[in-house]
């Protein structure tokens, strides 16, 4: 990640392993969760100065009711 940030003054993030199978599945945390923090960490390192992070629906609550995202939804809480 270094070799890729030097240099740059934005990086943008879309790399994610999504899955409906199980939500809990270790390489799906590992992945989205480490994942997210080695790019904050290599960012940081090398002085990026903005890291565009992009998600995907699973990530706010309003998934479950089967409508599109809006900006106020909530944050998802529950891990399940």
């Amino acid at each position: 990640l270094r070799a890729a940030f030097e240099g740059r003054e934005i990086v943008i993030h879309m790399a994610a392993l999504i899955t409906v199978q199980s939500r809990d599945e270790p390489a799906m945390r590992s992945i989205n969760t480490g994942g997210v923090a080695n790019v904050a960490r290599a960012a940081l390192d090398c002085g990026v100065r903005r890291v565009v992070h992009v998600s995907s629906v699973h990530a706010y609550e309003s998934w479950r009711l089967g409508r599109p995202l809006r900006e106020d939804d909530a944050p998802a809480v529950d891990p399940s």
